[in-house]
C-alpha cells in the first residue's frame, strides 16, 4: 500500500484517466485540447512512472545491470483496481495459510514465488513491462 502511495506521489498526486477522450493526428490518443493522453484503465500512474520505480524491464535488467527490478516489480501495482484485487486475494488465501504454517514460512513462499514469477516472465514474456504481486499470490494459492 505504501509503495502505491509512492507511485501516485511520483505521478504528481494524480491518476491517469480510464480512457482518452479524443484521437489526434496519427491516431495517437489525446485530450480535446490536443495534448497527448496516456490512459490507465486500472486507475493508476503512467507507464513511465512504473518503469522509473522498478517495473520488470528486460533491457534495464540485462543491459544496464538493474537486477533489483526482479524484486521491486513485485511491490508495484498498475492501479487501484490491480492493488485491491491482489489485496483481496491475499486476504482470502493468506490468513488461513499463516495460521496453519506460520508467518515466516508463508512470507518466504510469498517472496520466493514473486521472484520465481518474475524470472519466468523474463523468459516467457521478454520485452513486456510488468508489475504486480500476482506471481506471489498464485504461489500462495498453489
Amino acid at each position: 500500500m505504501g509503495v502505491f502511495v509512492l507511485e501516485i506521489y511520483t505521478n504528481g498526486w494524480s491518476f491517469q484517466p480510464f480512457s482518452c477522450p479524443a484521437t489526434c493526428a496519427g491516431g495517437m490518443p489525446c485530450y480535446e485540447d490536443g495534448t497527448l493522453c496516456q490512459a490507465n484503465p486500472l486507475l493508476g500512474p503512467t507507464v513511465a512512472v512504473l518503469d522509473g520505480l522498478g517495473a520488470k524491464n528486460d533491457v534495464a535488467i540485462f543491459e544496464h545491470g538493474e537486477w533489483w527490478r526482479i524484486a521491486a516489480c513485485n511491490w508495484l501495482h498498475a492501479g487501484v483496481i490491480h492493488l485491491v484485487l491482489n489485496l483481496a486475494a491475499i486476504w482470502a488465501v493468506g490468513g488461513e495459510l499463516e495460521r496453519t504454517f506460520g508467518l515466516w514460512r508463508v512470507g518466504f513462499l510469498y517472496i520466493f514465488s514473486g521472484l520465481f514469477g518474475t524470472c519466468a516472465s523474463i523468459v516467457f514474456l521478454p520485452g513486456t513491462l510488468s508489475v504486480g504481486a500476482s506471481a506471489s499470490v498464485f504461489g500462495l494459492v498453489g
